[in-house]
């Protein structure tokens, strides 16, 4: 979808903005504050502003946006579970390759197990 803005010319050529950095600041204005009243997910809002979920989280702080957990990993999951069997399979054998954390760990173990994908940690 595309939104336009009508700005007088006085007022655009004052704030000593390009039209690209104007857009990229109202789309960052706007998506935090449809985080901020609950009408977008942070996946959305990161998709808004062209982030990954993990910047958009940064941003939200920076801005002082309380961060909730609303964020659902399966929905950026795009591998498919052979992919995913072979990602893990890989990393594993790094030399002492550790899980980030136990969430990261039970996250990745109900994903295999919800597409059905047979790899042992």
């Amino acid at each position: 979808m595309q939104l336009t803005i009508n700005l007088p010319d006085n007022i655009f050529f004052g704030i000593n903005q390009t039209e690209q950095s104007l857009s990229e600041m109202l789309k960052e204005k706007l998506a935090l504050e449809l985080y901020k009243s609950s009408q977008i997910s942070i996946t959305q809002g990161a998709k808004i502003v062209g982030l990954d979920i993990y910047e958009f989280m940064t941003l939200l702080k920076k801005n002082k946006i309380e961060v909730i957990d609303d964020y659902d990993i399966e929905d950026e999951v795009l591998l498919s579970k052979e992919e995913i069997a072979k990602v893990v399979e890989n990393s594993q054998r790094i030399e002492g390759y550790e899980p980030v954390s136990k969430e990261v760990t039970s996250i990745v173990k109900n994903l295999m197990k919800k597409h059905n994908v047979q790899v042992s940690f």
